[in-house]
């Protein structure tokens, strides 16, 4: 989440990120609501690694 997201409250991003079973939050000092495009740098590894690693457990399995 954008440090400086005016739309979405941490306290909804705190609920989303306890429903999810492996779920985890980041705040991106002084990005707002659009991080994909305001932080793509720093948004694409956090998505990358994750589904990359359960890819290869998978494969693996």
């Amino acid at each position: 989440m954008g440090e400086r997201d005016r739309i979405v409250a941490a306290t909804d991003v705190e609920h989303l990120v306890g429903a999810l079973e492996h779920g985890t939050a980041v705040v991106l000092p002084g990005v707002g609501h659009v991080v994909p495009q305001a932080a793509a740098a720093q948004v694409v590894p956090r998505i990358v690694a994750p589904v990359g690693a359960a890819y290869r457990q998978y494969r693996s399995s």
